[in-house]
Protein backbone atom coordinates (compact mmCIF):
# COMPACT_ATOMS: atom_id res chain seq x y z
CA UNK A 1 0.00 0.00 0.00
CA UNK A 2 1.39 3.13 -1.05
CA UNK A 3 0.87 6.28 0.71
CA UNK A 4 0.15 9.73 -1.20
CA UNK A 5 0.73 13.11 -0.43
CA UNK A 6 -1.90 15.37 -0.88
CA UNK A 7 -2.07 19.59 0.01
CA UNK A 8 -5.40 20.61 1.95
CA UNK A 9 -7.99 22.00 -0.27
CA UNK A 10 -10.23 23.75 1.00
CA UNK A 11 -13.56 22.00 0.74
CA UNK A 12 -16.09 25.39 0.93
CA UNK A 13 -16.23 28.55 1.02
CA UNK A 14 -18.90 31.13 2.38
CA UNK A 15 -20.10 34.65 2.07
CA UNK A 16 -23.70 36.55 2.58
CA UNK A 17 -24.90 38.11 -0.45
CA UNK A 18 -27.31 40.79 1.50
CA UNK A 19 -29.71 38.25 3.91
CA UNK A 20 -28.79 34.93 1.24
CA UNK A 21 -25.70 32.60 2.60
CA UNK A 22 -23.85 31.70 -0.31
CA UNK A 23 -21.56 28.23 -0.23
CA UNK A 24 -19.54 27.37 -3.09
CA UNK A 25 -18.38 23.14 -2.60
CA UNK A 26 -15.98 22.57 -6.04
CA UNK A 27 -18.92 23.08 -8.97
CA UNK A 28 -21.94 24.04 -6.27
CA UNK A 29 -23.30 26.64 -5.16
CA UNK A 30 -25.54 26.64 -2.81
CA UNK A 31 -27.98 29.46 -1.58
CA UNK A 32 -29.96 30.01 1.35
CA UNK A 33 -32.46 33.07 2.04
CA UNK A 34 -32.20 33.06 6.02
CA UNK A 35 -35.70 35.17 5.17
CA UNK A 36 -37.15 31.87 4.66
CA UNK A 37 -36.80 30.32 8.08
CA UNK A 38 -39.17 30.72 10.95
CA UNK A 39 -38.57 33.59 13.87
CA UNK A 40 -38.09 30.38 15.99
CA UNK A 41 -35.09 29.42 13.94
CA UNK A 42 -33.43 32.92 13.66
CA UNK A 43 -33.66 33.09 16.94
CA UNK A 44 -31.56 30.31 17.82
CA UNK A 45 -29.08 31.00 14.86
CA UNK A 46 -29.10 34.98 16.32
CA UNK A 47 -27.92 32.65 20.33
CA UNK A 48 -25.73 30.50 18.18
CA UNK A 49 -23.93 33.15 16.68
CA UNK A 50 -24.04 35.33 19.87
CA UNK A 51 -22.23 32.43 21.81
CA UNK A 52 -19.40 31.65 19.21
CA UNK A 53 -18.36 35.28 18.86
CA UNK A 54 -18.34 35.78 22.44
CA UNK A 55 -16.33 32.37 22.91
CA UNK A 56 -14.10 32.81 20.04
CA UNK A 57 -12.85 35.90 21.78
CA UNK A 58 -10.82 32.68 23.97
CA UNK A 59 -9.29 31.23 21.80
CA UNK A 60 -5.48 31.89 21.98
CA UNK A 61 -6.08 32.87 25.61
CA UNK A 62 -3.14 31.74 27.88
CA UNK A 63 -5.09 32.11 31.14
CA UNK A 64 -8.56 32.08 32.33
CA UNK A 65 -7.80 35.47 33.39
CA UNK A 66 -6.81 36.25 30.06
CA UNK A 67 -9.91 34.85 28.53
CA UNK A 68 -12.31 36.84 30.79
CA UNK A 69 -10.52 40.00 30.01
CA UNK A 70 -10.89 39.60 26.09
CA UNK A 71 -14.94 37.81 26.59
CA UNK A 72 -15.50 41.08 28.33
CA UNK A 73 -13.89 43.35 25.48
CA UNK A 74 -15.54 41.38 22.55
CA UNK A 75 -18.98 41.31 24.76
CA UNK A 76 -18.63 44.96 25.28
CA UNK A 77 -17.46 45.97 22.12
CA UNK A 78 -21.02 44.05 21.04
CA UNK A 79 -22.77 46.17 22.85
CA UNK A 80 -21.57 49.28 21.12
CA UNK A 81 -22.02 47.73 17.88
CA UNK A 82 -18.75 46.93 17.09
CA UNK A 83 -18.56 43.12 14.97
CA UNK A 84 -14.32 43.42 14.40
CA UNK A 85 -12.63 43.36 17.79
CA UNK A 86 -9.92 41.06 17.61
CA UNK A 87 -8.88 38.35 20.43
CA UNK A 88 -5.29 37.15 20.22
CA UNK A 89 -4.26 34.74 17.82
CA UNK A 90 -3.16 31.51 19.46
CA UNK A 91 0.68 30.29 18.45
CA UNK A 92 1.05 29.26 15.06
CA UNK A 93 2.92 25.47 14.98
CA UNK A 94 4.86 25.51 11.68
CA UNK A 95 7.29 23.05 10.47
CA UNK A 96 9.94 25.58 10.88
CA UNK A 97 9.12 25.61 14.57
CA UNK A 98 8.99 21.68 14.83
CA UNK A 99 12.48 21.58 12.94
CA UNK A 100 13.62 24.02 15.05
CA UNK A 101 12.72 22.15 18.58
CA UNK A 102 13.51 19.14 17.30
CA UNK A 103 17.03 20.15 16.69
CA UNK A 104 17.02 21.39 20.32
CA UNK A 105 16.55 18.25 21.25
CA UNK A 106 19.19 15.78 23.43
CA UNK A 107 20.71 12.95 21.14
CA UNK A 108 18.41 10.28 23.50
CA UNK A 109 14.94 12.63 23.12
CA UNK A 110 16.14 13.16 18.73
CA UNK A 111 16.16 9.37 18.44
CA UNK A 112 12.84 8.91 19.90
CA UNK A 113 10.97 11.30 18.25
CA UNK A 114 12.72 10.95 15.03
CA UNK A 115 10.74 8.33 13.50
CA UNK A 116 6.94 10.47 14.35
CA UNK A 117 8.86 13.06 12.17
CA UNK A 118 9.79 11.00 9.45
CA UNK A 119 6.30 9.48 9.60
CA UNK A 120 5.04 13.37 9.44
CA UNK A 121 7.32 13.79 6.33
CA UNK A 122 8.54 17.19 8.44
CA UNK A 123 12.45 14.87 7.97
CA UNK A 124 13.88 12.99 5.10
Amino acid sequence: MSEEKTKRVKKISKSFEGDVLVIVAGETILRFDVNAYSDAIKHQAMLHGISQKIGDAAAGCESSEEAVDYINKTAAALEKGDWTTKSPAGEKVTKKSLLEKFSGLSDAERELAEPLMRKLGLIA
